[in-house]
């Protein structure tokens, strides 16, 4: 669940579908960005993000931030209690992933058909316009849209640089690691991401990805 301008609640519907197509082109970026880690192209994995937060973390620390905002989102546990700009940024890369998307397939003469599934959904679902409204279109006025529902504000746009390792505090969360209860616990677990934590972080975006299948 996630503390939202609109409440705490879980996605469902189009939004959760929507968020699951997002978070298969998230996937994608972090294969490529592995790729590019074997070819010793470190500078093209730090330039691929839009933030300067996710610009500075290592890829550990990026996959499991995202893994955590991923497991909150679809699942009904408690929200995270504690947050930092870091998480909200990792909620706007998985977007901006989406976004990315939209252009590559233009870019290779594909139609613009993910484009137009996600603006359907969000008109039909989410935005429902009066008949006397204009329906929301456009790639970059959805996105923003769509992360309007998420984020109370986007203050990590503000982080020109990061002086130390990246402070992602989140909360115990049922079903991704047991045991974790006191916030220098998390600290740890975030700075230094165990091999077992990133696979696991792994398996979880996988997951979100392979079950776009929802009903809206």
């Amino acid at each position: 669940m996630w503390n939202t301008p609109n409440g705490i609640r879980q996605l469902t519907g189009a939004e959760e579908k929507i968020f699951r197509m997002a978070v298969a082109h998230v996937i994608s970026k972090f294969e490529r960005e592995t790729e590019m880690q074997e070819n010793d192209m470190a500078d093209w994995c730090s330039g691929a993000w839009n933030t300067t937060i996710f610009r500075e973390m290592t890829y550990d620390q990026r996959i499991v931030t995202v893994a955590f905002v991923v497991n909150a989102m679809l699942n009904p546990y408690p929200e995270p209690k504690l947050t930092d700009l870091a998480i909200e940024a990792a909620v706007y890369e998985i977007y901006y992933a989406l976004s990315e998307a939209f252009d590559e397939d233009r870019d290779e003469d594909r139609s613009d058909e993910a484009l137009l599934l996600v603006t359907k959904l969000f008109n039909e679902h989410m935005y429902k316009p009066e008949p006397d409204e204009q329906p929301i279109e456009g790639q970059d006025l959805l996105i923003e849209c769509l992360l309007g529902r998420l984020l109370h504000d986007e203050d990590f746009q503000m982080v020109e640089r990061i002086t130390q390792e990246p402070n992602v505090i989140i909360n115990s969360i049922r079903g991704w690691r047991e045991g974790i209860e006191t916030e220098c616990e998390l600290f740890t677990v975030i700075r230094k991401p165990t091999q077992s934590l990133v696979a696991r972080a792994n398996t979880i975006l996988r997951e979100a990805a392979e079950s776009q299948a929802v009903a809206v």
